[in-house]
């Protein structure tokens, strides 16, 4: 969302069903149904993610920011009443962080921003662990291979890249010099 809020809902499972009474990206809402609004970014939020095994919402930004908040736990402070409690608050890419992915077997995010590099981090801690440089251009996503431990990025200029996550080092480039035309 461009003011920086994530929206999470927890839904009220005693209640008796309810017919939906809308829908919010494909999600039914139902009147026990509790949408919550967390106010993580000052930016643009890029990515959302739940990562089951850290019972937790992980949330990257414009604002150069990835977010972790604790799924379950609420901070009791009454100004900040409700708000999700923050695990980890990380600075990765002062310009702005276009996509986060989690390596579940490893326990790292992968991260990518408006900089021509990614980063891997302990999703517990928020150390970063490695830093994935060689993109000529600002690379826009990332994607996990868990089975392999490879990290995938691709970038503006059409490049993909494949990484081990063993080594972090490039095992392989790939450039598509085809011209496509939007619109």
């Amino acid at each position: 969302s461009g003011s920086g809020q994530v929206v999470a809902m927890t839904c009220n499972l005693d209640a008796d069903y309810v017919p939906p009474v809308g829908s919010v990206h494909g999600l039914n809402l139902h009147r026990d149904d509790v949408l919550e609004v967390h106010q993580a970014h000052s930016d643009w939020v890029t990515r959302v993610l739940h990562v089951e095994e850290l019972n937790a919402f992980a949330s990257s930004s414009m604002d150069g920011r990835v977010v972790v908040v604790d799924a379950r736990a609420r901070v009791d402070v009454p100004e900040q009443k409700g708000r999700f409690r923050e695990r980890i608050n990380l600075r990765l890419f002062p310009k702005g962080v276009h996509d986060t992915a989690w390596c579940r077997s490893q326990s790292l995010f992968a991260s990518c921003g408006v900089g021509r590099e990614g980063a891997l981090w302990n999703g517990s801690t928020g150390h970063v662990v490695a830093t994935l440089s060689g993109h000529a251009a600002p690379v826009t996503r990332v994607a996990v291979d868990d089975a392999r431990l490879q990290v995938v990025s691709m970038s503006t200029d059409n490049t993909i890249k494949v990484w081990d996550m063993r080594t972090n080092k490039c095992v392989q480039t790939m450039v598509d010099d085809n011209t496509y035309m939007v619109g």
